[in-house]
């Protein structure tokens, strides 16, 4: 059994469901965009076995979306930026190959805590920004599946990944 430190970055692709705002977008023959925010945080790694390792990490997830609603002689865009600490829990699955790749699969949980939120509208040129925090759920509950490649560089290792997450709290 071994430890391991290290970083992660990457980027988030974010989109929100709300029965409220796909109707009020459909209504008005708006549309809707997801969010492109960072994710960047810290992972210890607990590899129990050559082929399981337990993650836990500490990221900063950049979520929202970006939606807009045509108006007869202005266009309106909305922002919706939600700003989360998750502390993801996975478990990760290695395939070890005889080269210096392994592909991984991965399935946990991830609880967030919100840090900032905020409703950002631009009408023409004018720009008003909300701050919606105290309306906002202060914490989400996501379900997490992923694959990824390991690659062995040197005496390090270099993670390639994409995950999918979906939210478990309205």
């Amino acid at each position: 059994m071994t430890f391991l430190l290290g970083g992660r970055t990457g980027f988030n692709l974010s989109s929100l469901r709300s029965d409220l705002l796909d109707n009020e977008i459909a209504k008005t023959n708006g549309n809707k965009k997801a969010r492109l925010g960072i994710n960047a945080g810290g992972v210890l790694e607990l590899n129990l076995t050559p082929y399981i390792t337990f993650l836990g990490e500490i990221t900063y997830s950049m979520r929202g979306i970006r939606h807009k609603l045509p108006e007869e002689d202005i266009h309106v865009e909305i922002y919706e930026e939600y700003n989360y600490l998750e502390i993801p829990i996975i478990l990760e699955i290695r395939v070890p190959l005889k080269t210096r790749i392994s592909p991984t699969f991965h399935a946990g949980m991830a609880p967030a805590f919100l840090v900032t939120a905020e409703v950002i509208e631009e009408e023409g040129s004018e720009t008003s920004i909300k701050d919606v925090q105290n309306k906002t759920r202060s914490s989400d509950m996501t379900f997490l599946l992923g694959v990824g490649v390991e690659s062995h560089i040197g005496n390090g290792r270099m993670y390639s990944e994409l995950r999918y997450s979906h939210g478990l709290v309205n």
